[in-house]
């Protein structure tokens, strides 16, 4: 929030006697006490305008609290020479009313004068020192009360990052996660999604969200990804541990078929579909997502080996047995392989 430039419109004219700094020193600890306070209201409110209008119903008109520090800080300065004018001015009455007093009459009254100076100045003291402490005890409180304010955790936004955690010390660094967090995040009427990547610190941190029952998606570079919930209480932070699996390398395998005597010598097509089940670690299960780097493996009746991907055996399925002329003389078997 950016207060008014002009805060020192309404300032008195510059005196002779004034420090050069007080002035930019009023405008600079205003301002300070004007945005601290601004912020405290914004984490209140959270909206901008409220902000401002709370700040200024509790301090008033800027412009206001500004020629009040001034006159504060030239007080005494200005009663110095108001009692000093007044007091010269009894001096001078004094003196015309004493002309035809004697050096008794004359010096009794410079002592009067003297007294009356000297308990102008210490009532102006005093009176100096009162006002002195009052502002210090009030810039004391709202140091105090923005203290508590920044001290006390937000029972509305609360703080969730995601630690990815290698299955094993020698497995892959936890960089490159794509970890996303959906439910009503930043609004309870209107659900979102945030995504991040994690860095060779394996962190993934989403801010601050609101309290409820979200959800977590972590997905590796290699296809697999895993799904929990996460719930976030108001007013605590959250760091959730996820560990992931070691990447499964790519190995070749070899087939062949050795049909049983009731099968042995008939037209027969074999169809292995390759499927890799879940992984758990530790309480995280992780999978392949669908159709992502798995094959059909295709044994034709002599014995050639065809390899596809799931869409194109599904497609060729159609195409070719569509077009044999009696579909009753053959069988059609489908192997499911693990691994």
């Amino acid at each position: 929030m950016d207060w008014p430039d002009d805060l020192t419109a309404e300032l008195p004219a510059r005196r002779d006697d004034e420090p050069p700094a007080l002035r930019d020193q009023i405008v600079r600890e205003l301002r300070d006490h004007l945005h601290c306070a601004f912020q405290r209201e914004l984490l209140r409110t959270g909206n901008e305008i409220e902000a401002v209008r709370r700040v200024l119903a509790k301090f008033g008109d800027p412009a206001r609290l500004a020629r009040k520090l001034w006159f504060d800080a030239m007080w005494e300065k200005i009663i110095m020479q108001r009692m000093t004018f007044a007091a010269l001015v009894v001096v001078v009455i004094a003196s015309i009313t004493s002309t035809g007093l004697t050096w008794f009459v004359v010096g009794q009254a410079q002592q009067v004068n003297r007294a009356l100076l000297d308990e102008s100045k210490a009532g102006v003291a005093a009176l100096l020192a009162e006002s002195r402490k009052a502002n210090e005890a009030l810039l004391e409180k709202m140091t105090a009360a923005q203290g508590e304010a920044n001290a006390a955790p937000s029972m509305e936004w609360n703080s969730v990052r995601v630690q990815m955690v290698p299955e094993s010390p020698d497995g892959p660094p936890p960089s490159g996660f794509e970890v996303s967090l959906r439910g009503h995040l930043l609004d309870t009427a209107n659900g979102m999604t945030l995504v991040r990547i994690t860095g060779p610190d394996g962190m993934a941190d989403f801010g601050l969200v609101r309290p409820g029952e979200h959800s977590l998606r972590f997905k590796a570079s290699w296809g697999e990804s895993s799904d929990r919930s996460v719930t976030v209480f108001p007013g605590k932070a959250q760091t959730v541990e996820v560990p992931y699996p070691t990447k499964i390398e790519d190995a070749e395998i070899a087939i062949s078929v050795d049909w049983p005597g009731d099968l042995a010598g008939r037209d027969y097509w074999l169809m292995c579909d390759f499927v890799r089940t879940p992984r758990k670690v530790g309480d995280q299960s992780w999978s392949r997502d669908a159709d992502v780097g798995l094959q059909m493996v295709v044994v034709t009746p002599v014995g050639s080996v065809i390899n596809f991907d799931r869409a194109t055996v599904k497609a060729w399925i159609n195409e070719k047995f569509h077009e044999v002329p009696h579909v009753a003389d053959y069988e059609l078997r489908f192997f499911s392989v693990s691994c």
